[in-house]
């Protein structure tokens, strides 16, 4: 499999390829680094079968032929970095500059690991920001000659443009539109009951393939674009302060302004301790999330008994924030520069908020739609006598086939053995072990140790006791004051910003991350994605010293 996927292929520009488990849509903090078989299958036919790469091409990227972002090694997922790089190039390129480019960016990635988790800011360029001639000296100095270069920035010109259009029929607005259709629909019908009892087996399989198949049309592949447009506002932000028209504190400023639907919750949060806000209430908006998103063996909130006990600390009020005039008139100016004079500073506020709180609502949403799949498959499994661990080493293909596809043997006979065969397959996955990135054959043989580096939030230095959690911990105060410690976050982990928490790390995550965006908002020191030892040793140990403003985090002495 690694030897097919190193060699060229006709349908990509590049002549190799590497392979990561945190570039791009990072598995490693979606699903883990060894995901059993239902959670890497459900993110596969949800995102990184094709919606990835249809989103891209809606915005004006380039059109890509069938080709998949995830491949499985051993049962562990990795992105295929080239099939990534090619779907961020711009449409129209042409295909000699195509070629320099993906292998400039291939080549940039196998002598700095490290940018494993930061490819779409520190590798390749996605976007005509502010520092675009800049960055292409000072990263691929005479990669392109006078033409390319010159149509390589046309191109992302265009492209951005496109994007910062703020109307109706930008792709954006329409994005958000889609979601905003399936919150809609969501409110019309219940959260699924904690353990479904009624109907036969048979009616929880198609409410399983409508879930789904509305997830990808309303849920993951709106969601994928306006996570783009995140990633574009964040460049473009970035950029500003790098060419002078504000400071990064006023950049930090901005960011603590923009309220999220995780913001939202830990108010209500509040509100059902101070008795303003019913726990029935609070359920109907918050119950469906689950640390660990695709995992079926997660509880969901409304299934933790232990939520309410604890906690009271809330979002604070997001603080006003506006560009001034000596501001508005920079941000001006480099928009004129790079040849969209058009947009102005309130446009480019507002975009980027809208794109910012826009990608952790839509993540939301879609979640719900993808927890009460899972509900239903734990339902359907009961009825064949499966429990919720033998679905979990199930392919939902599999499952969503027993509705259309005749089976020569009883339903729990065939799909036990199967339950049995992704059991040893999970047991050998874990036994497996391999770097972050692939980037020849010999590495799946002698296996490289890569250091992360890892994304820094906030400014206040702390010193703190850890706490490890995973998604069977409690909900409870006990965390409080501390810095804790997670593998992988999703909103299911949400919760431990109610509990008045010191500071966060991460094994996985990059700096535009779920973690990294809450963690701005509520102004809470976190290192995100400090890789597999570090976090081993800090989440091991008894107390911990981070400081984001210096770029540090180690064990206190």
């Amino acid at each position: 499999c690694v030897i097919r996927r190193m060699a060229r292929s006709p349908k990509l520009f590049g002549g190799g390829t590497v392979l990561g488990v945190m570039p791009d849509w990072n598995p490693a903090e979606m699903i883990g680094l060894a995901p059993r078989r239902l959670a890497a299958s459900l993110y596969r036919e949800l995102i990184t079968k094709s919606v990835w790469r249809r989103a891209r091409e809606a915005m004006g990227y380039r059109e890509l032929p069938p080709v998949e972002l995830m491949v499985l090694i051993g049962g562990r997922p990795f992105i295929d970095v080239r099939a990534s790089f090619n779907s961020f190039l711009p449409s129209g390129l042409g295909r000699e500059t195509s070629e320099l480019l993906v292998g400039a960016w291939l080549d940039r990635l196998d002598r700095h690991p490290n940018l494993h988790d930061k490819i779409e800011f520190d590798v390749a360029q996605t976007v005509l920001d502010f520092c675009f001639d800049r960055t292409l000296d000072e990263r691929y100095p005479g990669l392109l000659d006078r033409d390319g270069r010159a149509e390589f920035r046309d191109a992302l010109r265009r492209l951005t443009f496109k994007c910062l259009d703020s109307g109706p029929g930008g792709t954006l607005e329409r994005a958000l539109g889609l979601c905003g259709e399936l919150a809609r629909r969501q409110a019309e019908r219940a959260l699924v009951a904690p353990e479904p009892r009624d109907g036969a087996s048979a009616s929880h399989i198609p409410l399983v393939a409508a879930l789904l198949d509305e997830c990808k049309r309303l849920g993951t592949m709106p969601f994928s674009i306006i996570a783009r447009h995140a990633f574009i506002a964040e460049s473009l932000l970035r950029t500003a302060v790098l060419r002078g028209a504000f400071g990064p504190e006023r950049l930090r400023q901005f960011k603590a302004s923009i309220r999220t639907v995780s913001g939202e919750m830990t108010v209500d949060f509040k509100a059902v301790l101070d008795g303003g806000l019913g726990r029935d209430e609070f359920m109907s908006r918050y119950g469906h999330l689950r640390p660990g998103t695709y995992d079926i063996l997660s509880p969901r909130y409304v299934e933790r008994a232990d939520l309410f006990s604890g906690g009271r600390k809330s979002a604070p009020p997001p603080p006003g924030f506006e560009f001034d005039s000596r501001e508005s008139a920079a941000i001006a100016a480099l928009f004129a520069e790079a040849g969209m004079g058009r947009i102005d500073a309130p446009r480019l506020e507002a975009y980027a908020r809208a794109a910012v709180a826009g990608r952790e609502k839509a993540k939301f949403i879609f979640t719900r739609n993808l927890s009460d799949a899972l509900e239903h498959l734990a339902a359907w499994g009961r009825g064949i006598g499966l429990s919720r661990e033998d679905i979990s080493f199930l392919d939902i293909i599999d499952c969503l086939h027993w509705d259309t596809h005749s089976l020569l043997d009883s339903p729990k006979a065939y799909f036990g053995s199967k339950a049995r065969e992704g059991r040893e397959f999970y047991d050998l996955t874990r036994s497996l072990k391999l770097g972050y990135i692939i980037r020849s054959p010999r590495d799946v043989l002698v296996v490289p140790r890569h250091r992360s580096a890892p994304n820094f939030v906030g400014k206040v230095p702390v010193e703190a006791d850890v706490a490890h959690l995973d998604s069977e911990s409690l909900c409870d105060d006990s965390i409080a004051g501390r810095i804790v410690c997670i593998e992988n976050a999703d909103p299911g982990f949400d919760w431990v910003f109610t509990r008045n928490i010191a500071g966060l790390v991460t094994m996985f995550g990059g700096a535009n991350s779920h973690m990294a965006i809450r963690c701005a908002e509520y102004g809470l020191p976190a290192a995100i994605g400090v890789g597999e030892k570090l976090f081993l040793e800090i989440s091991s140990g008894g107390r911990c010293c981070l400081n984001p403003e210096e770029g540090t985090i180690r064990m206190a002495e």
